[in-house]
């Protein structure tokens, strides 16, 4: 690698990534994409990139950690942890989460905040308010200096444990998973109340501080993986199912037979995209055409296409929930009465798609779309088709998703994109990945299948019935032998 000055502009450089072949060509890009911080100098001769570890499932550097309590010190730097002043700023933390997180009949996530404070001289309204997303939670007092006199058992405590070295304050709260999408902000705010003293007297001493601990913790370990697909909004928020895992090294990408500059650009795109949310390059992620596909059955697909150039398009017609090709549209539709019987347990099997009807016309305006279902390669693996009647139409699925007002847009299992106009057509959810435990599990599916609840309560009363009268009766023969 090396950085030169730019021939036709002197006032530019070139960053130069080179190799004899394609293996050093790939290594070069490699050592670029995860050892950049330890390069220097205007040139760089790389001779080999190992990863040490494999990556596994959930372990994006920018997600929390699903296995242990992460402290906030690993999420931002102590200092930012610290505020002063009567009018302080709030302290923030950024934080990711796995947009699969199962936390049905759950409380929400626990988080054990620690924090210090300047005690106030007397008792009044001063708080430290906890948001989330600039959504309130709970507000905390802070309390005011103890003017009495200590009493014994306070002055024993004080021999034991020195007053400059008690513990801070601490406090467990549970945030609601429904308040937290992929991308989490926790706001903490030191609210100061401002006695008013009398004329003269109103201007305070600026010497109160705040603080949040950093060994403060919140816990995401406790819960499941498992979502109802197809989800665009998992899809457009965190990336999902392709940064399961980091280095997408169980996705791949399907490009059009004769892919042009806009299909490259909205494949590197998507995984700058996908690389943002996990804080790693996809240095895993297989790039195959159509006829490769049948290989591919063990990985979720990113499939792109533009006009008829995606031949996966005709083979999966009967699958994808919506079409784009040339002037041709199409939008598969379901309807309220299908689902009703299904929610009773009385339709099709909900691993099968609903299509009760489609709806085709024709139109010459530019639109892209994207579109997920289940793999028709394999159960449980997914699809996320991004499509455009046109090669330009792509670059409108990469600008919704890098605008934060159009993102909010995308979800369900379609989402049409014209300009900045952003329609989710169908919300279908005919499939589950992940897994739950088997009490879990069973506790789930009843709750989603009230007729089979019933019809096993009934069973259950019925044979608890039975039991009892073969027992009583038993007993009424046992009690007239004995008598006779």
């Amino acid at each position: 690698m090396a950085v030169v000055s730019h021939p036709a502009d002197r006032h530019g450089k070139l960053l130069l990534v080179m190799g004899r072949d394609e293996a050093e060509l790939g290594v070069a890009a490699k050592a670029l994409a995860i050892g950049s911080s330890a390069l220097s100098g205007p040139l760089a001769r790389i001779t080999e990139v190992t990863e040490l570890k494999p990556r596994k499932p959930y372990d994006a550097p920018n997600w929390l950690s699903n296995d242990r309590p992460v402290k906030f010190g690993e999420l931002v730097e102590a200092d930012s942890l610290n505020v002063s002043g009567y009018s302080p700023d709030l302290i923030r933390l950024n934080f990711f989460l796995p947009p699969d997180l199962f936390a049905w009949r759950q409380k929400g996530i626990p988080v054990d905040l620690r924090y210090r404070y300047t005690p106030r001289p007397n008792p009044d309204k001063s708080t430290l308010n906890i948001n989330v997303n600039q959504q309130f939670l709970r507000s905390l007092p802070l309390h005011a200096v103890n003017h009495e006199e200590p009493g014994a058992l306070d002055r024993l405590l004080t021999k034991v444990v020195p007053k400059g070295e008690m513990a801070p304050e601490r406090e467990t709260f549970h945030i609601p998973l429904f308040k937290l999408p992929a991308q989490s902000q926790l706001q903490m705010h030191y609210y100061y109340d401002v006695v008013k003293q009398g004329a003269c007297k109103d201007v305070p001493l600026d010497n109160v501080r705040g603080s949040v601990e950093a060994d403060s913790t919140i816990d995401i370990s406790g819960f499941p993986h498992f979502i109802a697909m197809p989800d665009l909004a998992a899809f457009g928020n965190a990336g999902f199912p392709f940064t399961r895992m980091a280095d997408l090294s169980e996705s791949a990408v399907v490009m059009p037979d004769k892919p042009g500059a806009q299909e490259y650009a909205a494949y590197l795109g998507l995984m700058g995209v996908m690389g943002r949310v996990t804080g790693y390059p996809a240095l895993g992620v297989t790039v195959a055409q159509a006829q490769q596909v049948e290989r591919l059955a063990d990985k979720d697909l990113l499939v792109i296409a533009s006009g008829g150039n995606q031949p996966l398009l005709k083979q999966w017609a009967s699958s994808i929930p919506a079409l784009l090709q040339g002037e041709t549209k199409s939008f598969q539709m379901s309807d309220f009465a299908n689902r009703l019987l299904r929610w009773w347990g009385f339709g099709e099997d909900s691993s099968v798609h609903a299509r009760r009807s489609q709806v085709a016309f024709s139109s010459d305006s530019t639109d892209a779309l994207v579109a997920g279902f289940e793999s028709p390669l394999r159960g449980g693996r997914s699809v996320v088709l991004v499509a455009s009647n046109q090669p330009a139409g792509l670059s409108q699925v990469m600008d919704a998703l890098l605008d934060a007002e159009m993102l909010k847009h995308v979800q369900g299992s379609t989402t049409v994109i014209r300009g900045k106009q952003v329609d989710s057509l169908v919300a279908e959810k005919n499939y589950h990945v992940g897994q739950l435990g088997p009490l879990l599990y069973t506790q789930w599916f009843l709750s989603r299948n009230p007729l089979l609840l019933i019809v096993l309560g009934v069973s259950a009363a019925v044979l608890i019935a039975i039991i009892m009268y073969l027992s009583l009766r038993a007993r009424a023969r046992a009690r007239l032998k004995q008598k006779g």
